[in-house]
Formats: structure tokens, sequence, C-alpha cells
């Protein structure tokens, strides 16, 4: 894996621990998991909290746009919040199930 990509998702874990999110793990998907990337694409990640749970999706949003807005981050990070269970019971027919499951790497 490309060391700046994994210096991109260091910063995203180290971002969102600074604010009190713990990251259970992290799970690289789409072009960059694929290795299908060009230099077009934006880097696609599910964060898996425990600390997400008990909040809707806007609160969750929320959380991530402030944490990824203090990291500066010059490059397109696309982040998709879940709880341990979400991640684990999503199946086919969902986001998870089709797109994240298949072709993710956790890191």
């Amino acid at each position: 894996m490309d060391e700046k990509l994994l210096q991109i998702i260091e910063k995203v874990k180290a971002a969102l621990e600074a604010q009190g999110t713990h990251v259970d793990k992290i799970i690289l998907f789409g072009s960059h998991a694929k290795g299908t990337a060009d230099q077009e694409s934006d880097i696609d990640l599910a964060v898996v909290s425990r600390n997400f749970e008990g909040m809707n999706l806007v609160e969750r949003l929320e959380l991530i746009g402030t944490a990824m807005a203090k990291a500066r981050l010059l490059d397109p990070v696309e982040i998709k919040p879940y709880t341990p269970d979400e991640i684990d019971s999503l199946g086919r027919g969902t986001f998870a199930g089709d797109e994240i499951k298949p072709v993710g790497i956790e890191l």
C-alpha cells in the first residue's frame, strides 16, 4: 500500500481520536482497495467506532467533519461511519455488504 495513503489514513484516525472518538478499525474500500485508483480518485474509508452508537447519521457526519477540518487534509477523503454491530451485520443489498465487505482492506 502506498505510503502517502497510509499517512492520510493515520491522520484521519489521529484527528478522530484527538476529539475523543475511539476508532475500532478503519476499512479502505473503493478504487484504492481495488487497485484501480487514479489521480482523480478520492479515498474511501469506513470508520468503525463504538462512539457512533446512539448517534444518528447527521451527528456522526458532523463529528467526522469537525475532525477532518482540524486535520486539514488536502486529499479528498470520503468517510462512512459505522458502529461495530452495523458493519458486522450488514449484508448483501446494503452499501456495506456490496461495496465495503467484498473489497475492503481492514487497517
